[in-house]
């Protein structure tokens, strides 16, 4: 699981036996934009005992930080506008979809898949 990140560097632990594994932010960084505190399902890879990359889970759960006001009366088959999320990632989304809504995000294309299911 992701744990915190120093400096430049984002810091995993092995949920079994609590292994810290650094890796650094450039060798991981198509894959930073969807980790947050609450990403669930990676797993770091490790060669030869050394941590050299991770394994996104299908989708992730990220929360809009940045978007323009939705427009009155858009509906769910409306037009799509970009969103920022939390973890700086962009994706179109429905504009009926607004500020502070977590959204499900497709790991391998970059693509919103829904509102996410709130805990």
């Amino acid at each position: 699981m992701f744990s915190y990140i120093d400096g430049e560097e984002y810091i995993f632990m092995d949920n079994e036996d609590y292994t810290p594994y650094n890796l650094n932010k450039d060798s991981i960084i198509d894959e930073v934009l969807f980790i947050n505190e609450e990403t669930q399902g990676l797993s770091v890879i490790i060669i030869d005992d050394v941590p050299v990359g991770i394994d996104l889970p299908a989708s992730v759960d990220l929360v809009i930080t940045e978007t323009d006001p939705s427009i009155k009366g858009a509906s769910a088959s409306a037009r799509t506008k970009p969103r920022t999320l939390s973890t700086g990632l962009v994706v179109q989304v429905p504009e009926h979809i607004s500020q502070g809504d977590k959204i499900k995000v497709n790991t391998s294309e970059h693509k919103f898949m829904g509102r996410a299911d709130s805990k």
